[in-house]
């Protein structure tokens, strides 16, 4: 009987050891870890970073020979510029449009009724 006590009475005044340093350290401490370096900072994009990043990672597309450039970039603070890069041909108008009414939709599903869209144009020189 008196060895439980004991042992109870050892236990108990552990856990208090325990919770005493780490109140300690905790009340001590000023604000939240530093990264070890300037790349470890945390950080969060707006929803219309995100935006970007999503709409170029699924739609964004390098210039080809004969193609389109296209590419996505956040404008804060509540603008997408569809930046459309191509070599002079036709029918691009209307792949522009597709991919403007395309980035509306997009917008329209999230519910993102305060994005505007810019569009950027420009045509490349065909090189002999």
């Amino acid at each position: 009987m008196e060895r439980t006590a004991r042992t109870k009475a050892i236990v108990a005044a552990g856990l208090l050891a325990v919770f005493a340093t780490l109140f300690a350290q905790s009340s001590f401490t000023e604000g939240p870890p530093q990264p070890a370096a300037p790349g470890l900072e945390a950080y969060t994009p707006s929803r219309l970073e995100w935006f970007a990043i999503e709409m170029q990672a699924y739609h964004g597309q390098p210039l080809t020979a004969g193609g389109v450039a296209v590419r996505y970039r956040a404008k804060p603070p509540d603008t997408i510029v569809l930046e459309i890069e191509h070599y002079p041909q036709d029918g691009i108008a209307e792949a522009i449009d597709s991919h403007a009414l395309h980035l509306e939709r997009a917008a329209q599903a999230k519910g993102y009724q305060w994005l505007k869209i810019e569009k950027a144009i420009r045509v490349k020189k065909l090189t002999q």
